[in-house]
């Protein structure tokens, strides 16, 4: 069994006295204590896995860990919107088998909510919103889709959209919404220069020209695929809509359950101060 982590050991790693910690951790508001000082040993408490008394906490509470999901829909993006329901679908099924309560709270929440979870997942919100979060929440937090500045502190579970691309012919363009995170939006699209890059919009036959087509989603594929005028459509899914797709279509299926399921895993790890899981996964 792992030795319990300890205030002298989150004081060591912080660079602080144990007294520095106690108040901290114990929110005392009668000790001068900078915010930079409390936002480290909070984070690093939080990376050890330091909890003062779970179970105690679970006697006082009377309630299941409670993991809030952070996510933004978007109205230029309704086929990532469907994505992101069906992930949130099955990561909640999963977190609730292990008696997990979740809590879908938009990326614009509010702190009072923030400080009522005991885990985080972001997904696929803006670089400055995970910086913003991040820098006022204290407990374990996941970033799914997304390509993170700092994965000592925190980690980031996303798919591997390039390694399903190895099959795509080279002239194909790529037609695709964004994802919501700038680093992860470009590390999807990489391969293809800009010039090979359609928004969904563009998606007509004077563009597109005949050449071959990868759509990213399959709500989308269905969409646009009918008016490109191309012969040749691959498609990205990883959601239920890809069984509505014309058979013609070649279907690449990203592994969203897998995900749901290694997400879940990282959160109930973290929940139980296991943090020695790779910080950066791909699936």
């Amino acid at each position: 069994m792992a030795r319990q982590v300890t205030l002298k050991d989150v004081a060591r790693e912080a660079n602080v006295s144990v007294a520095t910690v106690s108040y901290i951790i114990n929110n005392r508001e009668d000790q001068k204590i900078s915010d930079a000082t409390r936002k480290k040993v909070l984070q690093i408490a939080n990376l050890l896995g330091y909890t003062p008394n779970p179970v105690a906490k679970s006697l006082v509470t009377g309630r299941k860990d409670l993991v809030g999901i952070v996510y933004r829909l978007r109205e230029s993006t309704p086929s990532r919107n469907l994505e992101i329901f069906h992930f949130i679908d099955l990561l909640a099924k999963r977190l609730n088998r292990e008696r997990c309560e979740c809590i879908l709270l938009p990326a614009d929440v509010t702190d009072i909510t923030l400080k009522r979870v005991d885990s985080v997942i972001t997904l696929g919100i803006l670089a400055e919103e995970f910086s913003a979060l991040a820098d006022d929440c204290f407990v374990p937090i996941l970033a799914v889709d997304m390509l993170i500045d700092n994965t000592w502190l925190f980690s980031q579970i996303y798919q591997d959209i390039p390694a399903l691309e190895r099959e795509i012919p080279e002239d194909a363009l790529l037609v695709a919404e964004p994802y919501g995170n700038e680093r992860y939006d470009e590390f999807v699209k990489a391969r293809f220069p800009a010039a090979a890059r359609l928004a969904p919009s563009q998606c007509v036959p004077e563009r597109v020209n005949g050449r071959p087509l990868l759509i990213l989603g399959a709500p989308l594929a269905l969409s646009v695929g009918p008016r490109s005028g191309s012969r040749d459509i691959t498609v990205i899914a990883s959601d239920p809509t890809a069984a509505l797709l014309p058979p013609e279509y070649k279907v690449v299926c990203a592994d969203v359950v897998k995900k749901a399921e290694v997400t879940a895993q990282y959160v109930l790890d973290a929940l139980n101060g296991k943090f020695d899981a790779p910080h950066d996964r791909k699936i």
